[in-house]
């Protein structure tokens, strides 16, 4: 791997606290390998046996959850220095996940029995591991949240819910969702025509301000 993507390697939140020669030591270590996917290529299938963890070095990932009769739901959109598949890799099972690229995307491949075992302790593997640690914490603190959308009873509730929570992210009353509306109606878990409604209501009580993804909460605290 060329000492550039090393760098961009370097600036991702796995990889926090090394150095340029400890990224490119453990990138070897654990057999790192990087793949580029155009939009709409599956990355990983439901069902898929997985040994590697995926870090997205560019692009967007939408990860969605299907069932056997071929409807999915979409559970997460992840980018740039996000990561997924770990549990799976480090639990052995079959993915519960189908992860698709929103956009063209890069994604490097880390053997994930590589990343835990160290005979010697070596500083810098302590350090992945504890960057590990913090990216798996942030992505269970999303599920989370994510169930507090959908433990709201109306499509409202689930909007307001889920928009407070992005002014809150994004420390602002003005931000960007990285959804569209089809994409966001899976996620909350509301029918499309439903949502629509909801959010053209918001706008005509004044309390929503919205053009594509960009929203505006003019009543909104800032952050």
């Amino acid at each position: 791997m060329n000492t550039e993507y090393i760098g961009i390697i370097n600036g991702t939140p796995l990889f926090c606290g090394l150095s340029l020669d400890e990224t490119g030591r453990l990138l070897k270590c654990m057999n790192a390998a990087l793949r580029s996917f155009d939009p709409s290529e599956l990355i990983l299938r439901t069902g898929d046996l997985i040994k590697n963890t995926a870090v997205i070095i560019s692009g967007k990932v939408i990860i969605s959850q299907e069932d056997i009769w071929g409807g999915s739901s979409i559970t997460a959109s992840l980018a740039p220095g996000d990561i997924f598949a770990e549990a799976y890799a480090c639990s052995g099972t079959p993915s519960g996940v189908c992860a698709q690229a929103a956009t063209p995307c890069e994604i490097l491949f880390i053997d994930i029995n590589r990343v835990f075992p160290c005979e010697h302790g070596c500083p810098e593997h302590i350090q992945l591991i504890k960057n590990l640690t913090l990216l798996m914490a942030r992505k269970n603190l999303r599920l989370n949240e994510r169930l507090g959308h959908l433990s709201r009873r109306s499509t409202k509730e689930k909007v307001l819910a889920y928009l407070s929570d992005q002014s809150l992210r994004h420390a602002s009353n003005e931000f960007e969702i990285p959804f569209n509306r089809k994409q966001l109606a899976d996620y909350l878990a509301v029918d499309r025509s439903a949502l629509s409604t909801v959010l053209s209501s918001l706008c005509s009580q004044g309390r929503l301000i919205m053009d594509k993804n960009r929203f505006i909460l003019p009543d909104g605290k800032q952050h």
